[in-house]
């Protein structure tokens, strides 16, 4: 028996906050925000799935840029190093070193009809990142939403069963007593401290539902979900 309760005092210590639910929710005010749910969805823009769409882009941008500059690859510069141009002159002797400097250029045939498209192409994935980007954004934004419904039907389901498990508990204390004063046989008390293990383990299953639709939409924001509240000043 002493077991028992310490293992409703353990329980007890790990769901401190949901006894500040049942003062802080009620059926009748309870509602699922919208406002608040929009409100998040502009901090998609921190989850790091957007980060990683924004490096893409980024080195599209690199890659355009690059493909651009190809044609400087068949540009050639050369300085013809000899006695003339370390001297500057012959001394009335024939120049046969001429010209000093060299400069070229040479384009395959095939240059100006595939360079074109190599920029097209690289131009075409630069577009298709900045969509990317577009639409990670609003799938997170959808997803921010849904979650924190998710996240505030979990609180509140919690927040109505700590009644049910208060309301058990009571009954079990009176059943308790009972017993005590052999005014109820054992199948009586086991039955009761049955039901309040019951309602008690389903409390346990809501709480791990609640932190773990929390973990998710702070997952999606990029942040704690109070700092996000803090952003939007809620």
């Amino acid at each position: 028996m002493k077991s028992f309760f310490v293992f409703l005092l353990v329980i007890s210590s790990l769901t401190s906050s949901a006894q500040s639910l049942v003062d802080s929710i009620s059926s009748t005010g309870f509602s699922l925000d919208e406002s608040v749910a929009e409100k998040l969805s502009t901090l998609a823009v921190n989850n790091r799935k957007v980060e990683i769409a924004e490096k893409t882009i980024q080195s599209s941008k690199f890659v355009v840029g690059k493909e651009k500059a190809t044609w400087f690859n068949n540009l050639t510069f050369a300085s013809n190093f000899n006695e003339y141009s370390i001297n500057g002159s012959l001394q009335g002797q024939q120049n046969f070193f001429f010209p000093r400097y060299n400069l070229s250029l040479s384009l395959p045939f095939g240059y100006f009809f595939t360079q074109s498209k190599q920029v097209k192409i690289a131009k075409a994935t630069l577009e298709k990142s900045i969509l990317a980007k577009q639409e990670e954004i609003e799938n997170i934004k959808q997803s921010i939403k849904i979650q924190y419904e998710t996240y505030l039907a979990n609180k509140y389901f919690l927040a109505l069963h700590e009644t049910l498990l208060q309301d058990q508990k009571i009954l079990l204390d009176k059943v308790e007593a009972s017993f005590e004063n052999n005014q109820v046989d054992l199948d009586v008390f086991t039955s009761a401290t049955k039901s309040f293990n019951d309602v008690l383990v389903k409390k346990i299953t809501l709480i791990q539902a609640l932190n773990s639709s929390k973990y998710t939409l702070e997952n999606l924001l990029g942040m704690k979900l109070e700092d996000a509240y803090k952003k939007i000043k809620l």
